[in-house]
């Protein structure tokens, strides 16, 4: 799929998807099949729901992918994301709720994650080589107690929002190994989990 320019009403493919440029549509944008990103690319709607049926992979290099519903309109990945070669980098916002149930995100780079996040499989979140994890909002199981483990290799780890507050989290590992690395937690954090927590930061946890 290529977008040569403006705006779109919504979009609606069923089968594989190579996506040769940004994306910006009115209405909702879903992707039934496996989604492939042959250029650094954004999804944009106005205030409509973006989803993936299935896996989010690179095509020949690692590349960028943001993904923006504006107001009152989800995000969810159905599918792993980058594990047959990974994202440069994820971004994801929804002030309704971004839905990550595809079990695993692999990208070198970044992965930020604005709204709130609900987790509905057990889940990895892996930054390959230099970039931070990051959630500004919320953080719980979407159903049961899910399980995340988040690795930076050589970046910070944020959690800004309360975890575990409405569904708890199975356990929470949360790894950023660097020297130079910190874990932070915010004023309005706190834990609410069915198994342990463990915080493994190169330098500060916070």
């Amino acid at each position: 799929i290529t977008q040569s320019g403006g705006t779109i009403g919504s979009v609606a493919l069923t089968g594989p998807t190579q996506v040769n440029s940004s994306i910006t549509t009115t209405g909702t944008q879903t992707y039934t099949g496996a989604t492939t990103l042959n250029a650094n690319t954004t999804f944009t709607t106005t205030n409509s729901a973006v989803v993936f049926g299935s896996t989010i992979n690179s095509l020949t290099s690692n590349r960028t992918f943001t993904v923006n519903t504006g107001t009152g309109a989800a995000i969810t990945f159905s599918g792993a994301i980058g594990s047959t070669l990974a994202l440069a980098s994820l971004s994801a916002t929804s002030t309704t709720a971004i839905n990550i149930n595809g079990g695993s995100v692999i990208t070198t780079g970044a992965q930020t994650y604005t709204g709130p996040a609900l987790l509905g499989a057990d889940t990895t979140l892996t930054s390959t080589t230099s970039g931070a994890i990051s959630f500004s909002s919320t953080l719980n199981s979407a159903s049961g107690n899910r399980n995340l483990t988040v690795n930076a290799a050589n970046g910070n780890i944020t959690f800004t929002g309360a975890i575990g507050g409405t569904t708890p989290l199975g356990f929470l590992t949360a790894k950023a190994l660097v020297s130079t690395n910190d874990i932070s937690f915010g004023s309005t954090s706190n834990f609410n989990s069915a198994s342990p927590i463990t915080v493994i930061a190169g330098r500060n946890i916070s």
